[in-house]
């Protein structure tokens, strides 16, 4: 498939291409297609596998607070990352506003994932 603009819309790019393209939003898998399909995958119940990734979510968020950096091979990096104070200006006035510190929760892919995605 040739190189697809992201500036074209959903609904142009599946006329144009009869697919939804690989960036677009749509489809979406959510917590509970999530669940289901990790059941089918490994033959264990849905409520084992909704327990192991409340259980997966909880672990990462704890370590996430405390600091630390989560790895997961073939997989990617959870880290926080820090945004230093700035000064910026409020559009509508043009006046002078702080910008205060921020934290926030980032996550870097692996390579393997990065190649998985890209095909």
């Amino acid at each position: 498939m040739d190189f697809i603009r992201l500036s074209r819309p959903l609904s142009q790019a599946r006329n144009h291409w009869g697919i939804t393209p690989p960036f677009c939003a749509e489809p979406r898998m959510n917590r509970t297609q999530l669940i289901k399909r990790m059941a089918q995958l490994s033959d264990l119940p849905q409520t084992t596998c909704k327990a192991t990734l409340t259980q997966l979510e909880a672990v990462i968020c704890k370590a996430l607070h405390e600091g630390e950096t989560v790895y997961l091979p073939k997989l990617g990096v959870f880290e926080i990352r820090h945004h230093l104070p700035r000064s910026g200006r409020n559009p509508q006035t043009g006046a002078e506003i702080q910008i205060p510190l921020r934290t926030v929760a980032a996550f870097k892919p692996a390579s393997q994932l990065k190649q998985a995605v890209s095909g």
